[in-house]
């Protein structure tokens, strides 16, 4: 078929159906992206040729993973895309992270580095903007909340430390766990990072909330500080700086 070309001119009911059971047949597997495109369209725009629109989406982002990870302001600007169907098309990853997660089951422990970095990657699915999580634990590694901060810029985030430490503490956490990631970069983790981590874990080490790890994502896989061998290193760092600080700085 053409790009953009209906076979059968002005038949768009005949060839939506077509298509719907084509799908109840086959599945997705032998569809091209234009063509599942297409299909979500049909829910979108309810009447018509929507095969421009898919066109004009995928010349505009690439491929079909970039359109449906897409922001809603980004979609819009897009020829042919309204609000309803920039909705519907940024609903999709979203759905699926929450399918993903909810599938772990409702008691997830995380008492490995692989085990913590599998549930993280699932958080990041689909993200194309820095955002960060805490993931506050009980004493048996058992996820207790999983706190979402604003997304920042596509490449850097801030968190407020005192933010973080009212989460941990509304949630009763006894360790916790960072992790954002590098939308489009290595998952390899930059300065900042581990200053950030040296940074929280003098803060919380006081109140006897251990930092196990801290992970990064990118498109590549996680980086984790606990399995690399570097939460040790800051650890034994920061428990001489506690050390020998003030009394007040100690809490004492």
């Amino acid at each position: 078929m053409a790009k953009g070309h209906m076979p059968d001119g002005s038949d768009h009911a005949g060839h939506r159906q077509r298509v719907k059971e084509r799908f109840l047949r086959e599945g997705l597997e032998k569809f091209t992206p234009r063509e599942i495109l297409e299909l979500i369209l049909f829910y979108a725009i309810p009447q018509g040729d929507v095969n421009p629109v898919a066109d004009a989406l995928l010349d505009t982002f690439g491929t079909l993973n970039a359109v449906l990870s897409a922001d809603l302001p980004s979609l819009q600007r897009v020829r042919g895309v309204g609000g309803h169907t920039a909705l519907l098309l940024s609903l999709f990853l979203p759905v699926f992270r929450y399918y993903h997660v909810a599938n772990m089951g409702d008691s997830i422990v995380l008492d490995s580095a692989t085990k913590a970095g599998q549930y993280v990657q699932s958080l990041f699915l689909g993200c194309q903007r820095e955002r960060f999580y805490l993931i506050c634990l009980n004493s048996r590694a058992g996820v207790l909340r999983c706190v979402q901060f604003d997304q920042g810029t596509a490449s850097e985030i801030a968190v407020p430390p005192r933010l973080l430490v009212e989460a941990i503490l509304s949630s009763n956490a006894t360790q916790v766990i960072f992790a954002h990631n590098h939308p489009g970069g290595l998952c390899k983790p930059s300065l900042d990072d581990e200053l950030f981590t040296r940074r929280m874990m003098v803060t919380l080490t006081p109140l006897d909330i251990p930092v196990i790890d801290h992970i990064v994502v990118s498109d590549a896989g996680f980086y984790s500080f606990h399995k690399e061998g570097r939460m040790e290193d800051i650890k034994k760092d920061v428990q001489i700086r506690i050390a020998s600080a003030p009394a007040f700085y100690r809490y004492d």
